[in-house]
């Protein structure tokens, strides 16, 4: 599966594996994804500049896409 079709994925959406034709799906994990945008957010809010609230938030993103594409797994789900 792309990186782009998992990372549509969440928790109560699933999708057919091309392989077996199973529904596969994000776990619930796929949420913690989130903290790093919300630790970021805070922080980003007290730098008195816009370049460097840029560069935290460009930072985040990063972080984000990296939690979901190694960490998150898939699962199987019924349906």
């Amino acid at each position: 599966m792309s990186y782009a079709r998992k990372s549509c994925l969440g928790p109560a959406l699933s999708v057919a594996c091309k392989h077996c034709g199973k529904q596969v799906s994000v776990s619930w994990f796929a949420v913690l994804a989130l903290i790093p945008f919300f630790v970021c957010m805070l922080f980003a809010e007290h730098v008195g500049h816009w370049l460097p609230a840029a560069l935290i938030l460009l930072a985040d993103s990063g972080a984000m896409l990296a939690v979901h594409e190694w960490l998150v797994p898939l699962v199987p789900r019924d349906a």
